[in-house]
Formats: C-alpha cells, structure tokens, sequence
C-alpha cells in the first residue's frame, strides 16, 4: 500500500548555522531549487531555541507516526527526500502574511525533491508543528480542510494534539469550497496512507 515510486523521507531543515540560499527553477530540494521563489533568495537561520526544535522535530514524528515516512534532520544530500525549510521570514519569497509555503500537487502527481517552507522567524513556537504538519501534508497531495481537528485546517491551529483526520471533511479556508484535484470531500488520513502506505520499515 503507498506509493513504491517515492523515497519516503522528509528533511526538516534549519538552515542553521549560515543560513539557506535558495534558487528559482523547477523544484529540486537537492539543490535548493523551488518553483514558489522567483529571485534567489536567503532564510535566515531558525531563529527560535534549541528545546523549541527538539519539540518542533517530536511533534512532527507524531504526526506522521501513522504512515511510512522517514523524518530527519540530517541532509540527505543527492538522495530523493522532501524537504521542509524551517527558517527566515515570508519577505525572502515575496510574501507578508504568510507561515508558509509549498506547492500542492495531486496525490498521484506527488514527487520527490519537493522544497517547501515554513517561515519560522515570522511564527510563534506553538504553532510551529502546525505550520510544518500543513505545508509538508501539501507536499505529499493535501489541500486545505475544514476539519478543525486537522493540521490542513486554516481556521485555527489545532490546540488537542492534532492529527490527520480519518474523517471526509470539506476542502477550504475560511469556507467550504471544492477540493483540488476533482475530489467533493478530503480525508487527508486516507489520502496520506495512498500516498506514504501504513508504517513499516519506519517504526521507532
């Protein structure tokens, strides 16, 4: 179950110590390429404490605990990984208001070497987990949802140890709209397991 075309691994990334250069082009994390900038750009290092990261990185093992998916910290250099930059502020691409960014594909469009981002100097600690749960689940085919348990939730960060729901909810923002991907509902539960299959090789 899963898809047997993708490596499975997502690197988050906190640019640390010097910071991370990025450059505009079709996407490719193994060079620190992304399709959202349009300029080459800098992101300052992440900027919050070393316990905020350890916390950063547990939470997002949970998250994902469910699903085959490898989390790391460690650089994966040319091998196919998804990466999340966690660093510097939304002015580096272009953007005010905003605690992230990726590109969200199909689920059966989803792709190694995707680079997404997660601009931690601009966004408090508590909601760090959310922000990264959200823009990775783009990555790996998720649109936003209206379930407010879910992290692909706009309408508040979840605040009861969130989860991807195994539960058909409406896709949106602030208001039901329909879902990418010629879809009428989204259980990003589901749609997570078509994509990364249950947890296997992985298990801690």
């Amino acid at each position: 179950m899963g898809r047997a075309d993708i490596a499975r691994v997502l690197y988050l990334d906190d640019c640390k110590p010097s910071g991370c250069v990025v450059y505009p082009g079709p996407d490719d994390a193994r060079i620190n390429r992304s399709s959202i900038v349009e300029r080459q750009i800098y992101l300052d290092p992440f900027s919050h404490d070393d316990a905020v990261w350890t916390d950063l990185v547990a939470c997002m093992r949970r998250m994902y605990d469910p699903f085959e998916l490898e989390i790391t910290t460690s650089n994966p250099g040319d091998a196919p990984h998804i990466e999340l930059m966690i660093a510097g502020f939304p002015q580096a691409v272009g953007l005010v208001h905003a605690g992230g960014a990726a590109v969200a594909p199909c689920p059966q469009n989803v792709r190694d070497n995707a680079l997404g981002f997660v601009f931690a100097s601009a966004i408090e600690p508590d909601v760090l987990c959310w922000s990264a749960a959200q823009e990775s689940g783009h990555m790996f085919g998720l649109d936003h949802s209206l379930h407010p348990l879910d992290p692909m939730t706009w309408l508040a960060p979840p605040v009861i140890k969130p989860a991807f729901q195994d539960a058909n909810a409406a896709c949106g923002e602030t208001e039901a709209r329909p879902c990418a991907c010629n879809v009428q509902h989204q259980n990003t539960y589901e749609v997570l397991l078509s994509v990364l299959g249950p947890r296997q090789a992985f298990r801690r």
